[in-house]
């Protein structure tokens, strides 16, 4: 059968439109209680599916010239532009990995977490930059805050057609 979520007191649990003024003011949409059946879950699992395929990204393009990786790519807008790394900068550390290869800056650029700051390290021109990398993904900020949000049970009406919507598998790159 189905049954309303229930917060720990007991309380059918409905959410507030955050754009809904708190008292007096015109009604923009309310958020109903989400009955939990089949479905509730079947969107919640999809939501989760989806949040497991998103990956970080920098947003440049590394190649192995010599014993040193190098920058020969930046996405336009991307996190590494934003961060100031540019075209022939050589990667020396991301976070605390030392890179020499291009598998070190896989390897560094795996264990990185979507919206984070990590702390790059680059020499350009012989001088050494410490730069601040926020990470990116394939989807935008707001599409990873819904699926996090619904993947951990909290869903509203509407979010069925915008998780359906959002796609993973492009090859995009976005910053935060």
């Amino acid at each position: 059968g189905r049954t309303l979520r229930r917060g720990p007191d007991g309380a059918p649990i409905v959410g507030r439109n955050p754009l809904q003024p708190a008292a007096g003011g015109p009604v923009i949409s309310n958020p109903l209680a989400v009955e939990e059946d089949s479905e509730h879950r079947a969107l919640v699992e999809a939501a989760a599916a989806k949040l497991a395929r998103i990956v970080p990204k920098a947003g440049l393009q590394m190649a192995q010239i010599g014993r040193e990786a190098k920058v020969i790519r930046t996405r336009r807008n991307g996190p590494a532009q934003k961060a100031g790394i540019r075209v022939n900068d050589r990667l020396v550390r991301v976070n605390a990995i030392e890179i020499d290869t291009l598998d070190d800056f896989e390897a560094a650029l795996t264990g990185l977490v979507p919206g984070a700051t990590t702390v790059v390290v680059v020499t350009r021109q012989g001088a050494t930059l410490v730069l601040p990398l926020r990470v990116g993904a394939q989807v935008l900020e707001s599409e990873f805050k819904l699926l996090q949000r619904v993947s951990n049970g909290t869903v509203f009406p509407s979010d069925k057609e915008m998780v359906n919507a959002i796609d993973v598998s492009k090859d995009s790159c976005y910053a935060w």
